[in-house]
């Protein structure tokens, strides 16, 4: 079964035949490179597409699902940091965890937008401690901060912890 027949929401393997069956990754962090030339192509839109985001999204949807990282793809104009920093935050909102470099001046770019902040990583610590707490007193929720946590926000600070693991393990 395709990665895409576990995710019903998503047709992808109707619209974008590129995330059919995203391979497995010889490296055990486990990566899925989005490429936005071929997906647009699939897609039917043209190569620069600002119109990416429905596969960008499919994209992360399978992947997340098939416990496989996505990695956006490159930009190809390395003299425009502006434009590579603005796909960069939209693929980061969009759930990837990094994005190729084509130029060597691309690489400090990427690490900032894709790098968690040292104050991200402490509150995540912090949200997960809540829960372990609450959890503890067999609560499914508790506030951290005024605000609600849940298993969604353990999942989301989960990443941020990892995310910063891996990349202080490098």
């Amino acid at each position: 079964m395709s990665p895409c027949a576990k995710i019903r929401k998503y047709p992808c393997e109707a619209v974008c035949p590129s995330i059919r069956n995203p391979a497995p990754p010889a490296r055990p962090n486990r990566c899925q490179l989005f490429a936005p030339g071929g997906v647009c192509q699939d897609g039917g839109l043209s190569g620069r597409c600002g119109q990416r985001h429905w596969a960008q999204t499919a994209i992360v949807a399978v992947c997340r699902t098939n416990g496989i990282l996505p990695v956006d793809g490159p930009f190809g104009d390395f003299s425009d940091d502006a434009g590579f920093r603005a796909q960069a935050r939209r693929s980061a909102t969009l759930g990837m965890v990094g994005k190729w470099a084509v130029h060597p001046r691309q690489v400090a770019l990427a690490n900032q937008i894709f790098t968690p902040s040292d104050t991200a990583v402490a509150e995540a610590r912090e949200i997960l401690a809540a829960m372990a707490e609450a959890k503890a007193r067999g609560e499914g929720a508790t506030l951290y901060k005024g605000r609600l946590v849940d298993i969604a926000s353990i999942k989301q600070a989960d990443i941020v912890v990892r995310q910063s693991e891996m990349i202080a393990a490098k």
